[in-house]
């Protein structure tokens, strides 16, 4: 059985210590660690309990969003991303996720141009410190206050031109499922995946946070995940749920669903 992990998206009104309890004890071999969540708790406690309780750090989430014109509020965006390098790196997590920033009134190029300045002034800082870039593309109902990068193809021709082994993609079949080419674009990132989000899409979607446990939606997931592993990937996946309808009280019940539903997906 393929390892699964979850990103502490998915039970935002958890503790730090919460998550990693239960998250163990629901059978999961891995975390996505948010990095609100890690500082309230702790760097090095967060650390210790991680160990305790033998889980992986799949990722830390996020930072970026270079797309920043005033010269004081890029080097603000910088700066948080050298932070978050060095609280990946206390950590022992390899990979950090990035968002490229909402476009404002910006063509795609003028933008395109600031997300490279960005990722090249951190970049040795990532080398330094041993931690993987993924950047992560969303879907275009996101664009306007995340990140002008939708389509994992746009994403590659960024890793591409910048040109650096410390710099790849992260994929959310949620944000990716849309696009008729991303069967093409899986292949053609082989070698540059640095991890996978799984969750799925309600033929009813209500809100930007009603994301569906996997199995439970529409996105053709063995198919896309056969595509993955087609490239070579052999990581642990990750779930991540931003649903704002579940309660406190329902987060247990999402963890088993996820995991019956990702086992499901292989059968």
């Amino acid at each position: 059985m393929r390892s699964l992990a979850v990103n502490q998206f998915t039970t935002p009104k958890w503790s730090f210590e919460e998550d990693v309890q239960a998250y163990a004890a629901a059978g999961f071999q891995g975390i996505g660690v948010v990095r609100d969540k890690a500082q309230a708790y702790g760097i090095e406690a967060a650390s210790a309990l991680l160990k305790e309780h033998d889980l992986k750090i799949t990722e830390l989430c996020v930072a970026g969003f270079f797309t920043e014109t005033d010269a004081d509020a890029f080097q603000t965006k910088v700066s948080d991303a050298r932070q978050a390098i060095d609280m990946a790196a206390q950590l022992e997590a390899d990979v950090l996720i990035l968002l490229a920033g909402p476009p404002g009134n910006r063509t795609f190029e003028e933008n395109s141009a600031l997300l490279r300045r960005g990722l090249e002034e951190i970049l040795p800082a990532a080398e330094q410190h041993h931690v993987r870039l993924a950047l992560e593309p969303v879907h275009p109902m996101y664009r306007a206050g995340y990140s002008f990068i939708v389509t994992l193809a746009e994403a590659l021709d960024v890793c591409e031109t910048v040109g650096s082994s410390f710099l790849g993609v992260w994929l959310d079949m949620y944000h990716l499922w849309w696009d008729n080419s991303v069967l093409e674009q899986i292949d053609r990132a082989s070698g540059r995946i640095l991890g996978v989000h799984i969750n799925d899409f309600k033929e009813e979607t209500l809100s930007l946070i009603d994301q569906g446990v996997p199995g439970e939606g529409v996105i053709p997931l063995r198919r896309m995940l056969d595509a993955i592993e087609k490239t070579g990937w052999e990581g642990m996946y990750a779930i991540e749920i931003f649903c704002e309808r579940t309660a406190v009280e329902g987060y247990h019940d999402v963890l088993r669903r996820c995991r019956e539903g990702f086992t499901a997906i292989w059968e």
